[in-house]
């Protein structure tokens, strides 16, 4: 019964997005009238007697019914297509971020579902199912027949205190048992693995991996003094497992690529699935970070089924968030209203920006506003603390060379000039680039009071290799020539680099980098060239939003070989 109700609530669901489309309800509108000309011209007729045109007779008799479809297919028009965009931005949602877990709360049948509330019990069903699957016929059959998707924070998995986890010597060894499930399984031909879990390298500074280890250690220490000691065993332990897990993909890589291993930054919730023609099971545990720092409250962490719309929307899941080429991009919700309030602005004039560090500044509508988006605010904002947080009577200052790159109308070099006038005097130059013909006239005319800076109309190019990548960078002149980095053009105390940074399919460059390609090309002329100069800082702005995970990584490890090369970190 719930299964029937669930799928009659699906159909209601799939008509509703059908009726919503805009070509849909002009179809429906035309359909009507003609069904009502129809009905009129068939059970009514033309009056022969009446002096009136048989069109006139029409309108007179139907007036009424049409003006109330009318009304209708209005209503329709203003409600039907909201409800439609606010689904297309659910799915966009579901597609790209935590909360599309989220869709399984719409399926049943509930008997086919069972919910766990600790960690032994999530566990102990994945080890129950990884034994079922070793008790299937014909495993080292030649053919892969039974796909294991695990999405994991540690590729160590366990719970305190399992007793299968002790090694040979009695020691308890974290992750042990179910490493050795892994590779039992992973020696059957017959079973292909697909795992993704946790970073052991920092990106940006952050280990995702000692920081989730770290709220474990903790969870599991009984007092203040046992912490490090858990801490180091479960970091050693996801190590070896990791090891271990890279070292399977090696051998097995000859045998129809039939053990994977990814790595990814963010993993919200943990996935474990058997996905086969007659073998379909799933086990969900929402324990990461947040759960495990909520262990007092009663709640669900996770659940078992072995229901198939579970297991392939589950799997469908795992697929869109570990392969990151099936994520889709979109625009966020903030930068719409952003895009939409400059559409409402137009061209206009910013008396006072930042507490009249910046005056009368001219924005025309082809340019991104600094008073309308957020990330010129926040870079004046960093711009003000770096550049007079080392101010000194003497006039020494560690910043007497600017170079911004996408500069727009000015507003960030305008700032910076301010602020170094006020530190160290004239004794300081600022280079302002921008490409766009609007930017390129604005900035030159709101720049065009402050000697200190120079404006060059140059652009940022680059080329792309065949998997979307950087391959080379450069700057290019107003006559389409390379610009070497040389002369005056090298060693920059300080880079502004604030870049569109939202990666979405529209281009519309003000707001919008399509495959974060600006930064990355930004980062690398930076790292491979004497732009900026050996203790130099770069301030940019960059989300990571919607961002796909091979993206993510590599504009990572562009920024951290320049800042190692700077001697930033």
């Amino acid at each position: 019964m719930m299964a029937k109700k669930w799928h009659i609530q699906q159909k209601v669901k799939s008509l509703i997005w059908w009726l919503s489309g805009q070509k849909n309800i002009a179809w429906i509108m035309l359909i009507g009238y003609i069904l009502i000309f129809f009905e009129w011209l068939f059970f009514s007729g033309p009056s022969t007697s009446a002096q009136a045109s048989p069109l006139e007779q029409f309108w007179d008799k139907r007036l009424p019914i049409i003006a109330i479809w009318g009304i209708f297919i209005a209503f329709m028009n203003s409600i039907l297509p909201h409800v439609r965009s606010e689904s297309e931005q659910a799915n966009r949602l579901r597609r790209t971020q935590k909360e599309r877990i989220r869709i399984l709360d719409n399926f049943g049948p509930a008997n086919r579902m069972i919910e766990f509330f600790d960690d032994r019990s999530i566990y102990n069903a994945i080890i129950s199912m990884l034994d079922r699957l070793s008790n299937e016929p014909n495993l080292n059959a030649g053919e892969t027949r039974y796909e294991v998707c695990m999405l994991l924070c540690s590729p160590a998995l366990d719970y305190p205190e399992n007793p299968e986890s002790k090694s040979t010597s009695g020691r308890f060894e974290w992750g042990l048992e179910f490493r050795d499930r892994i590779e039992d399984l992973a020696g059957r031909r017959a079973i292909g693995f697909d795992i993704c879990h946790l970073p052991l390298d920092s990106f940006s500074g952050i280990n995702a991996m000692k920081d989730f280890i770290a709220v474990l250690a903790n969870y599991i220490a009984k007092s203040d003094d046992d912490f490090q000691n858990a801490f180091d065993s479960l970091w050693r332990r996801a190590e070896a497992v990791a090891t271990d897990f890279t070292h399977w993909a090696g051998e097995l890589s000859d045998k129809k690529h039939r053990f994977h291993v990814k790595t990814h930054v963010d993993i919200p919730f943990q996935i474990v699935l058997v996905n086969s023609a007659k073998f379909t099971e799933v086990v969900i545990s929402f324990a990461g970070r947040d759960i495990l720092e909520r262990e007092q409250e009663y709640e669900v962490k996770g659940f078992f089924s072995n229901d198939p719309y579970v297991v392939k929307t589950l799997h469908e899941v795992f697929k869109t968030y570990v392969q990151s080429k099936g994520q889709i991009p979109y625009i966020p919700p903030h930068t719409c209203a952003v895009i939409k309030e400059h559409e409402v602005f137009g061209d206009h004039i910013i008396p006072s920006f930042y507490y009249d560090l910046v005056k009368n500044l001219h924005v025309p509508k082809e340019t991104f506003s600094p008073a309308i988006g957020n990330s010129s605010k926040f870079v004046v904002w960093l711009l003000d603390k770096l550049l007079t947080a080392e101010c000194s009577e003497t006039g020494s200052h560690w910043c007497r060379r600017v170079l911004d790159v996408g500069s727009g109308t000015g507003v960030l070099a305008l700032a910076s000039s301010a602020v170094l006038r006020k530190c160290i005097g004239e004794d300081y130059s600022v280079v302002a680039l921008d490409s766009c013909p609007h930017a390129w006239k604005v900035l030159s005319e709101n720049c065009d009071s402050d000697k200190n800076i120079k404006v060059f109309p140059w652009k940022l190019c680059y080329k792309e290799n065949s998997q979307g990548g950087i391959e080379s960078s450069w700057f290019q002149n107003e006559k389409g020539k390379k610009v070497e980095i040389q002369g005056d053009f090298l060693n920059f105390d300080l880079i502004i680099a604030d870049l569109p940074f939202v990666h979405a399919k529209p281009s519309d460059l003000r707001f919008l980098d399509l495959n974060h390609s600006l930064h990355q090309a930004f980062f690398k002329i930076a790292a491979d060239t004497s732009l900026l100069s050996r203790n130099g800082r770069i301030v940019t702005a960059f989300s990571s939003l919607v961002v796909r995970q091979s993206d993510n990584l590599g504009y990572w490890s562009l920024f951290t070989c320049r800042s190692r090369k700077a001697g930033l970190i």
